[in-house]
């Protein structure tokens, strides 16, 4: 009979034994799940949020690219058969969040028409203007921008590319600045 208590003794310690492992193991198991769901609620939240910054920086630093591209190219053809660059009145406007059509910068007599000016799309997030100047001119930097401008600019005739940016609609524009003498693009407030 004492044989028989012993076993059973036995198969209750190892039971109880077993009970406290599976009792830790399902604490073990619920952590990691707690973990790991607040791990994927934090890639849910965060990644959604940076990506759609990245996007609309990325977004806003192609199209002022394009669009500086696509006006250095033609103020330079426009220089080379008129002998002066031609200055571009800010188009679209007014500076926002909401893209506007650029069907109202290309109208007849436009300077944008003059230079034959093809927009990456047809509506634009920011505006833009090209200021210049003869070698008796000292270049400035546009209102509101902070630029950089070398002392010993090239001595002859200049423009100076000048686009304004609004994506959050808060009324505080970035500014994205060019020229023929610095083609480095120059920006204050990025990512407004």
């Amino acid at each position: 009979m004492r044989r028989a208590m012993l076993g059973t003794e036995v198969v209750m310690v190892a039971v109880e034994t077993l009970s406290e492992i599976a009792r830790d193991c399902v604490t073990v198991a619920v952590s990691l799940f707690q973990a790991a769901l607040i791990g994927i609620l934090a890639v849910v939240v965060a990644v959604p949020m940076f990506t759609s910054e990245v996007r609309r920086t990325r977004c806003k630093t192609t199209e002022v690219t394009a669009m500086f591209a696509e006006l250095a190219s033609k103020q330079e053809r426009y220089k080379n058969e008129n002998n002066t660059y031609l200055v571009v009145p800010e188009c679209p406007t007014p500076v926002g969040s909401t893209r506007k059509a650029v069907s109202a910068c290309q109208g007849t007599g436009s300077a944008w028409k003059q230079l034959g000016i093809v927009p990456p799309e047809q509506k634009l997030r920011c505006s833009y203007e090209i200021y210049i100047g003869d070698s008796a001119t000292a270049p400035t930097a546009p209102v509101g921008a902070t630029v950089s401008i070398p002392t010993t600019y090239i001595a002859t005739s200049w423009y100076m590319g000048h686009a304004r940016c609004d994506m959050d609609n808060d009324g505080v524009v970035a500014h994205y600045v060019t020229s023929s003498f610095d083609a480095t693009m120059q920006i204050t407030r990025e990512g407004e």
